[in-house]
């Protein structure tokens, strides 16, 4: 049977201005990346915009993916591919502003969004200019911004124009960037009722779980498609199983979203038997929630992250242990502060501990420990954005990562470790026992004595616990992303 593959890439819409990925902005772009090459001419591409969902252009999509691979996974033996200019004067339709949800906000909410966030960071690149003006003209901008869509459009373009000239300083780029005008948007809604074969097969995909089309409009899609699936890969449930660790109510709208999804009866894939069984759970105990499928595979580790021969991992002598996660409760940051403030008097010299990740919610004590503890100043060294080139030797040649976390759907770090055959001292919970692949040396997140005996036996140069975990790495397998595709998405499909 034909089918049409439609991919909802909001997420990376959203997120293309960012330099450093998370474990779900690598999710989304290896399935962008894959359905674009595995099924080339089949897929569309949209993203939410207002209340609609909107076409991209195929040829926009796929040098939105190329660039992206090449700024999140750049070879670590070449430069950096980060002058990202060239693509967002190219493809400035698809990194447009939602100005229509914008607006939608009341005037404060809209002053009070711009007051509090860096316009690099929304608006791109373009906008560095705009860190050096002063702080009451920014005010300026903001509130007149605000205050109308017409002026906050013209904003935007002639901000873009500037950032742009001063780059390239050539004028007609600049304003071709900023003042082209764009073509007008495709409803998916409207494409898809335009261009209905009965005889079709259309796959809906969605990578995000919290981020793209709106789910009111799935159904309204899914009332006036005959012949559609829709396909959702769920990262986790911990918010719902776990909400003492995330922001308040954060818990009702996870579960109000997927209730939404399951509504669709759609076919669900899992990075994890863990993550798989919380799905199943979850359906069982809400009647008529019960999804087609919920299949899983491990994700896939980034290649760069593979075993390296060309890591001088002899030359660094100094003794540090390496934490890779976002600081926030659940990944248990205070365990390993604790231990750090008293391994003085057990340890000498202290080793270091590199934390690799933004700061996140409800971390006031972790953030207070790591500002103000004069013992952990000289030994602990934060680090919210680490590019893969620089984190891979940092990681190749640490004694251990450490991930202490109370609750994970999946184990990146842990996996990423591994593969550059890292040891890994890591919690004994189901998502860890997954990764890992009985390899690390697993321990009670709440059994600080025996963190802390772990971690002094690995500042030992013949470590017997180092040394062993050295050998059970040999015989790691890390997971691949062909194994991943073929195991859920393109059996779907394929329907082989």
């Amino acid at each position: 049977m034909p089918f049409q593959i439609i991919y909802d890439i909001t997420g990376l819409v959203t997120r293309q201005s960012v330099e450093t990925p998370v474990g779900l902005d690598r999710v989304n772009l290896r399935y962008a990346e894959h359905l674009a090459t595995r099924y080339p001419g089949k897929v569309l591409f949209v993203k939410q915009k207002g209340k609609h969902s909107t076409l991209i252009d195929t040829d926009d999509a796929i040098a939105l993916i190329n660039y992206l691979e090449s700024r999140w996974s750049p070879d670590i033996n070449s430069s950096r591919h980060n002058d990202s200019m060239s693509f967002r004067i190219e493809h400035s339709g698809i990194l447009e502003p939602d100005f229509e949800s914008f607006y939608a906000l009341p005037f404060a909410e809209r002053f009070k969004y711009l007051l509090n966030n860096d316009m690099r960071s929304e608006l791109g690149p373009e906008f560095r200019w705009f860190d050096s003006i002063p702080y009451s003209i920014k005010v300026v901008y903001y509130l007149l911004g605000a205050s109308s869509r017409r002026l906050g459009r013209f904003f935007v373009r002639v901000g873009r124009f500037i950032g742009v000239y001063s780059k390239i300083h050539n004028w007609k780029k600049a304003s071709r960037a900023a003042f082209r005008e764009r073509p007008p948007d495709i409803k998916l809604i409207d494409h898809l009722n335009l261009n209905i074969d009965r005889e079709k097969k259309f796959y809906f995909i969605n990578t995000s779980q919290y981020v793209g089309l709106s789910l009111n409009l799935l159904h309204e899609i899914k009332d006036s498609v005959r012949n559609i699936e829709f396909i959702f890969f769920i990262h986790d449930l911990l918010p719902i199983e776990y909400p003492e660790y995330f922001v308040t109510e954060f818990d009702n709208l996870v579960e109000a979203r997927i209730k939404q999804i399951l509504r669709l009866k759609p076919r669900i894939i899992a990075n994890s038997e863990f993550t798989r069984q919380q799905v199943l759970d979850f359906a069982k105990a809400h009647k008529g929630l019960k999804p087609v499928s919920v299949d899983f595979a491990p994700i896939g580790a980034e290649k760069h992250f593979y075993s390296r021969t060309d890591l001088d991992r002899a030359s660094n002598k100094e003794i540090y242990f390496v934490t890779i996660c976002t600081i926030e409760p659940r990944k248990n940051h205070l365990l390993l502060l604790h231990i750090w403030r008293e391994l003085h008097k057990f340890v000498s010299p202290v080793p270091h501990l590199y934390l690799v990740g933004k700061r996140g919610w409800e971390n006031e004590n972790t953030v207070d420990l790591l500002e103000r503890s004069l013992t952990l100043q000289d030994t602990v060294h934060e680090t919210a954005n680490l590019l893969d080139e620089e984190l891979v030797p940092l990681l190749a040649n640490a004694r251990a990562l450490l991930f202490p976390s109370f609750c994970e759907g999946w184990g990146m770090p842990v996996v990423e470790a591994l593969s550059l055959g890292t040891p890994v001292i890591c919690s004994d919970i189901p998502a860890l026992r997954e990764s890992g692949q009985d390899i690390p040396d697993y321990i009670d997140p709440l059994d600080g004595n025996h963190w802390r005996r772990t971690i002094i036996n690995y500042c030992d140069e013949n470590s017997d616990l180092r040394n062993n975990q050295l050998d059970r790495i040999k015989n790691f397998k890390p997971p691949t992303w062909e194994d991943h595709f073929a195991k859920t998405l393109d059996r779907i499909i394929t329907g082989s």
